[in-house]
């Protein structure tokens, strides 16, 4: 977390409690929600291939990057864009870099928070056996029943917004550390059961073969435009989270080695979410191209089939709110930390702010699905004249600020910044990755974030 400009930042207590917050910022709904659906869309183990070699070409040297700049910086984003130009004799206004990513952090925040608050409904209404033998047409039912109150969605978003502003409020050690030691552990553990579990009671090896043997004539186009997208926002770069988390790492602590083991973590759980929901989606004939709403429409169909499904619908979505709730800390993070550093207060009040600013934006999204589901805000401009206030919101941020904001950040610590500097930073890691990681940053990366843009456009 950033703190005021005359103190230094306090450090991680260890380096498994910065990898338990750090996977637990990275691992959210995008492993959960979002990449069974776009696996399922993007043909299965094609997908996963062409969405791993982006993770590694694309995430890894953005996800270093920015753990280098936090700790080279020794503040937030934006302080730490700011000292680091200093440091290269460079325009301190590349500090506006980190505006941008803090904007982009709030506009995803005010939508993210309503979302996760569904994953608390669900967990009360499989925990009622609301689910129980249901069908396609009950499913939709009970979701739409949901968007159809704005109050109930109101009330889960405040809950999960006051539940992340507790946790940044008491600090580094008392706050992130503790509760990420305590759930990310029972995370991990609880995906692998459910795992285990589909594995005796679904089509596993239906699964196994979906999503681990290609078919590469599934591959064109938009399938790598996908994956390169899904790997690019899936390790949570962009968002000025990684700058502040780095700018707590112990000057030893390998840069390569962390960023690369929070990757792992990211990938694994991605891998073993598609391992738990596949097999009960062809177990039960469910189809594997049902979109966004395969978590909370097309899989309690499965639930409800199976033997002990309520018990393991709430175990799934309980451990769906933890994947959204440590995101959720992570994303208002550096907002608080930013907010306190500018008015110059405590902590606690600019998270209270920030939370409360926060809470006000997600009532678009909580209205898009019901009272202004009829409203469209770029109307008028002639720019997605047909879609809601929610829509507008996650299009802005998700395809054309953050990308911005990241494809500047690559082209400023690869071009602008002195080599010292990296060389500095990565002393302790590996001879490769001190080699490949500045081509990586001057070329591939820049090039890949433009073609997400270009194809976020086109699409």
């Amino acid at each position: 977390m950033a703190m005021k400009a005359d103190k230094q930042p306090q450090l991680w207590s260890s380096r498994t409690s910065f990898v338990l917050a750090a996977s637990g910022f990275a691992v959210g709904l995008g492993n959960i929600w979002r990449f069974p659906y776009m696996t399922g869309e993007n043909g299965g183990a094609a997908f996963i291939l062409v969405y791993l070699a982006c993770v590694l070409c694309i995430g890894l040297p953005l996800v270093m990057a920015e753990l280098m700049l936090g700790r080279r910086g020794g503040r937030g984003i934006v302080g730490s864009l700011r000292n680091v130009a200093a440091q290269s004799g460079a325009s301190r206004r590349w500090h506006m870099i980190g505006i941008l990513a803090l904007i982009a952090t709030f506009a995803i925040l005010a939508y993210y928070v309503v979302i996760a608050g569904w994953t608390l409904d669900y967990m009360l209404r499989f925990a009622g056996d609301e689910f129980s033998d249901a069908q396609a047409e009950e499913t939709t039912a009970i979701f739409a029943s949901l968007m159809d109150s704005p109050w109930r969605m109101i009330g889960w978003m405040a809950a999960t917004v006051a539940f992340s502003a507790l946790v940044i409020s008491r600090g580094l050690t008392g706050g992130i550390e503790k509760l990420t030691n305590i759930i990310m552990p029972f995370f991990f553990a609880g995906l692998v059961l459910l795992a285990i579990y589909a594995a005796f009671v679904g089509d596993m090896m239906s699964a196994l073969q979906f999503l681990f043997v290609p078919d590469f004539s599934k591959i064109d186009g938009g399938v790598i435009a996908m994956a390169v997208g899904q790997a690019f926002f899936s390790v949570g770069v962009g968002f000025g989270t990684m700058v502040s988390f780095g700018s707590h790492l112990d000057r030893n602590a390998p840069i390569a080695g962390s960023a690369m083991t929070v990757i792992a973590a990211d990938t694994v759980v991605a891998l073993l979410a598609g391992l738990t929901i596949f097999p009960f989606v062809f177990q039960y004939g469910v189809p594997v191209t049902s979109g966004p709403g395969l978590v909370f429409e097309t899989l309690p169909i499965a639930f409800g089939a199976i033997p002990g499904g309520s018990i393991v619908g709430f175990l799934f979505f309980l451990l769906l709110f933890i994947a959204a709730i440590t995101s959720c800390v992570g994303l208002l993070e550096p907002l608080g930390g930013r907010i306190a550093n500018a008015l110059r207060i405590g902590l606690r009040p600019a998270v209270f702010l920030v939370s409360l600013l926060v809470g006000i934006a997600s009532l678009g999204t909580v209205f898009s699905f019901n009272h202004l589901a009829e409203f469209h805000p770029l109307e008028p401009f002639g720019v997605l004249r047909e879609q809601t206030i929610y829509v507008v919101q996650d299009y802005l941020a998700v395809n054309i600020v953050l990308p911005l904001g990241a494809l500047l950040t690559s082209l400023f610590v690869g071009w602008v910044v002195k080599p010292e500097i990296w060389r500095e930073e990565l002393a302790t890691s590996g001879a490769l990755a001190r080699a490949l990681w500045r081509p990586a940053m001057r070329y591939a990366v820049p090039l890949a974030i433009l073609a997400i843009m270009i194809a976020a456009h086109w699409q």
